[in-house]
């Protein structure tokens, strides 16, 4: 049955994690029925797994393992972070999210197992050019961050990632570095990324909340009129007004104005605080930025189109 998956655990060591994973559900112990390939993993392999339990019942979970951590200079965790933000964050935010049925150590090399409700036929929103349905996305968001505007300093939530000053100020300066061979194509970079490292402190003034780190189309499934966020292994301490910018990274203008405005209406609905155009500014520029300074890759070409967005981010803040 798992011949496809030689990088996986095997059946038995799978059933076993589990059924340690399941355990404090009174569902144990599970028998694994069938497995197969995730189509739409991402950073971390899964799949989805078919299980009966203890109690005869059958469930269909997505399985998700570690072992192969991806920090990129602190803005991610791993498999096991992602299921600490499922307990301790998503599990009392009253908001549609995957069931969290558990994780445990899975395999001989006992990496992170994850296993949520697997949702059958959702859509994905960068699949839909349905206005509403991005509505409804950036309304999840925004309510989200009003709710855990308070709760962001609670110390059982202390674990999270917490964007400081650093974290901020280390993005434009790994640009400037890994652009070194473009400056000559693009003269204003150089300055335009010293400046950024004090600009972006910015994003320290707006009220901290919880966030997702990485609310783009792809990460948000649609089904029978919910939004469920999924990925959320680069949740972290930060200013909610990161995940607007990713949510409309790349959209046309009509989708941008649509989903600020049914944000600002969903975490204000009392009215909006000064500074948030600026503050969303800031936003767009740090996630170019944070792209920008990943480590250079294959793919790197494919960013150029960020430098040039940066340009005109920086021209309108008034950093060049």
């Amino acid at each position: 049955m798992n011949k496809r998956l030689p990088h996986l655990p095997d059946d038995q060591s799978l059933a076993t994690g589990l059924s340690s994973a399941l355990a404090g559900a009174e569902c144990v112990p599970v028998t694994v029925v069938d497995r197969m390939v995730n189509p739409n993993a991402s950073t971390f392999p899964s799949e989805v797994v078919t299980c009966r339990l203890g109690d005869g019942t059958q469930v269909r979970l997505l399985c998700k393992y570690g072992g192969h951590d991806h920090p990129a200079y602190g803005h991610r965790g791993g498999v096991g972070y992602e299921a600490e933000v499922y307990r301790r964050v998503l599990a009392a935010a009253a908001l549609p999210v995957p069931r969290f049925y558990g994780a445990a150590a899975a395999g001989p090399a006992g990496n992170a197992l994850l296993a949520i409700e697997y949702l059958e036929y959702p859509l994905r929103l960068n699949d839909t050019r349905d206005l509403i349905a991005w509505e409804q996305a950036a309304v999840w968001s925004g309510h989200f961050h009003a709710r855990h505007e308070v709760r962001s300093r609670d110390p059982a939530l202390s674990f999270l990632i917490d964007y400081d000053a650093e974290y901020y100020a280390g993005w434009p300066r790994r640009t400037a570095e890994h652009a070194a061979t473009l400056h000559p194509e693009f003269p204003w970079l150089a300055d335009l990324c010293r400046r950024s490292e004090t600009a972006l402190l910015g994003l320290l003034e707006a009220p901290p909340t919880v966030i997702h780190g990485e609310y783009y189309p792809k990460n948000i499934l649609l089904k029978e009129g919910n939004v469920y966020p999924v990925d959320w292994e680069s949740a972290a301490h930060g200013c909610g007004e990161i995940d607007m910018a990713t949510l409309t990274d790349r959209c046309e203008p009509d989708v941008v104005i649509r989903c600020e405005a049914a944000y600002r209406r969903a975490r204000w609905p009392n009215g909006v605080p000064t500074g948030f155009t600026r503050t969303l500014e800031l936003a767009r520029l740090y996630v170019h930025f944070r792209w920008l300074g990943a480590p250079p890759g294959p793919k790197s070409r494919r960013r150029v189109w960020r430098y040039e967005e940066v340009q005109k981010l920086g021209q309108r803040i008034g950093l060049i």
